[in-house]
């Protein structure tokens, strides 16, 4: 069995700058990023098969993707 890391942070690459730019600091994704620490979900996917398909993303990662779907109700493409 692989055991994958799990990063606590994410890392927003080159690009990080626009994130300032595109979210206001008054918005709904920025007060919950403040308020929670989305460390309750790590451990909750820890099987993974070496022999089957890719890595995985961090399970935080997967979540927020989860969150953004159930708060602006859409599809997977959109996110």
């Amino acid at each position: 069995m692989l055991v994958l890391s799990q990063k606590h942070e994410l890392v927003l690459g080159e690009h990080s700058a626009l994130y300032d730019v595109v979210v206001p600091y008054d918005s709904l994704l920025r007060r919950i990023n403040g308020l929670v620490t989305f460390l309750c979900v790590l451990g909750t996917i820890d099987k993974y098969c070496s022999s089957y398909g890719c890595m995985a993303d961090s399970t935080i990662l997967i979540f927020k993707y989860l969150l953004l779907k159930a708060i602006y109700d859409i599809s997977d493409v959109d996110v």
